[in-house]
Formats: C-alpha cells, sequence, structure tokens
C-alpha cells in the first residue's frame, strides 16, 4: 500500500515537473524567437530554416541525450508505413496552423485553436473509449468560454482562410490522437518516440522546401551574424524542450490534456504581461481570463484525481 502511494505521487510529481518545463521552453521559446525577429539580418523567408533547425536540433539532442545516458535507444516497433503517416501529419498540422494564421484574424487563429478541445474530446471517445465525465465537459467548458471572452475581437474570415483553419484542426486533433495512440499501443519510450519521429519530419519538411524552389543553404548567409548564429541554437534548443515535453505530455497523459496545457500557457503569459509588464485588458477580458483559470485548475485537479486512483 505504502510503495503503491509513494509510486503515485512520484508519479504526480514528475507530471507537474513535465507541465512546468513545457510552460517556461515556451515562453523561452516564443522569447528568442521574438528576439531573433527583430534583428537586423532576420528575413521573412528565414521561418522555414529555423523550422528546419527545430527539427532538426529535436533528433540531435535527443542523441545526446541517449549518450548523456538519459535512456537506452532500440528501434520502436512502429511500423515504419505509421510512422511516416504520423511524421507526415505533423508537418501538415504545421503548415495548416501557418496558413490559417497568415489568412485568418489573432482572434478567428485563436478561436481555431480552442476548436481543437471538443474535437479531441471527441476523438478520446472515439480511439481510446474515454468516454467525458460531466465534471470534465463542465471544466473545459469553462475553459472554452472564457478563452473565447478574451479573444474574441475581430472575427472576420475568407473562404480560404476557414477552409485551411477547417483542415488544421482536422489534421493536427487526429496527429495528436495517432501520437498518444502509437506510444500507448505500442509502449515506446518518449525519447526514442519522437527521435524517430522528427527525423522524418526534417526529411519531410527538407524535401517539401526544395520542391518549393526554395534554397535552404543560401540562405544560411545569416548565420556569419554571431547575434544570429547565438540566438537561432537558444531558440532550436527550446524548441527540442517544447517537442519533447510534447511528446511526454502525450504519451503518458493524453492529447486533450496537452491542448488544455497550451491554452493554460496562453492566458499565463497574458497574466504576466497584465501584472508586470502594464498591458492593459478590458473588464471583459479580465472575466475571460479569470473563467478560463478556473476551468484549466478544475481540469487539473480531475487529471490529479484519475491519476491518485489508476
Amino acid at each position: 500500500m505504502v510503495a503503491r502511494q509513494d509510486a503515485t505521487a512520484k508519479k504526480q510529481w514528475f507530471t507537474m515537473l513535465l507541465l512546468v518545463t513545457s510552460f517556461v521552453s515556451s515562453v523561452s521559446l516564443v522569447s528568442s524567437n521574438g528576439a531573433l525577429f527583430r534583428l537586423p539580418t532576420w528575413q521573412k523567408n528565414n521561418h522555414n530554416l529555423l523550422l528546419v533547425g527545430h527539427l532538426f536540433s529535436t533528433w540531435v539532442w535527443s542523441v545526446i541525450a541517449e549518450k548523456l545516458g538519459f535512456y537506452t535507444y532500440q528501434p520502436s516497433p512502429i511500423p515504419t508505413k505509421r510512422m511516416f503517416i504520423e511524421a507526415l501529419g505533423g508537418v501538415g498540422s504545421i503548415l495548416f496552423m501557418n496558413l490559417c494564421m497568415h489568412y485568418t484574424t489573432v482572434t478567428f487563429y485563436q478561436i481555431t485553436k480552442l476548436s481543437m478541445i471538443p474535437v479531441q474530446v471527441a476523438l478520446q471517445w472515439a480511439v481510446f473509449g474515454n468516454r467525458p465525465t460531466l465534471p470534465r465537459v463542465a471544466s473545459l467548458s469553462l475553459l472554452c468560454v472564457g478563452s473565447a471572452w478574451v479573444y474574441i475581437n475581430d472575427f472576420t474570415f475568407d473562404t480560404d482562410g476557414l477552409v485551411y483553419c477547417v483542415l488544421a484542426v482536422v489534421i493536427t486533433a487526429s496527429y495528436q490522437a495517432a501520437v498518444q495512440y502509437s506510444q500507448k499501443t505500442y509502449q515506446v519510450s518518449q525519447f526514442v518516440y519522437f527521435r524517430e519521429l522528427s527525423f522524418l519530419q526534417f526529411l519531410i519538411f527538407v524535401a517539401l522546401t526544395l520542391l518549393n524552389g526554395e534554397d535552404l543553404i543560401a540562405r544560411m548567409d545569416t548565420f556569419q551574424d554571431p547575434q544570429f548564429l547565438a540566438l537561432f541554437f537558444v531558440s532550436c534548443f527550446f524548441a527540442f524542450l517544447v517537442n519533447m515535453t510534447s511528446a511526454f505530455i502525450i504519451g503518458r497523459l493524453s492529447a486533450l490534456t496537452y491542448q488544455v496545457l497550451g491554452h493554460a500557457k496562453t492566458i499565463a503569459v497574458l497574466t504576466v504581461g497584465i501584472l508586470y509588464f502594464g498591458n492593459s485588458v478590458s473588464t471583459a477580458g479580465a472575466v475571460g481570463m479569470a473563467v478560463a483559470g478556473g476551468g484549466v485548475a478544475w481540469y487539473t485537479q480531475i487529471e490529479l484525481d484519475r491519476q491518485r486512483t489508476a
């Protein structure tokens, strides 16, 4: 009995460590990217170069983690075809989310991200048999309503933007559910899984970039700027942490929890901006943040109770 309680406590502490690491690395990634984008040497067409760097560095750092003894690498039992399809889904998620952001307003983009929560709830029920309980639905409803209240400002969009956003939701939610399914079904280490997945995603994205006629080698001239080079590698390291914690959260918890965490991070960043940087917020926005924060706290408690009784 005592041993089981100790194991449960360790599992909960590890879960909290994952969530905190994911939050800190995400904020650090946004900050380092922001500093990178403000450099005079930064060009808009460097975005693909940065994304390639993120995917490649995720693979490199996962190899380094093996050499440092964090895990032992053995090829995963996941069929190559399935792994390739999941890698393609990850790349598709990135591309369509970027298109959604480009062709719609910030508000519509955020609402698109919010809509992944009910879609993921449906997938968790259909694929994993996790029928949503009333408290879980209520907590997620608070999160969605509160967040929508914060985000809604300019809800305009065009037909192309709507199509891209729908595709982004379907592909991203399906991809994350597939990541969860593969890790749980094949009992593969999160390190091993994302090491193989990130390398395939890197190859796919490089191939798509070359097919689009872009010369990634020519853009490496910007690495002659020491500040650009330093920030580029800092961004890649934090991208590795974000990607790896994402794999752990989806594999050990669920794709739904990962979605909740994403919106929790957004609310937390907005709160920090208001409290420490004096950013303005309307009364409605403040109420929305409080409601969304309450939904996150309630959902977190539900998950911790579930782990305790598992």
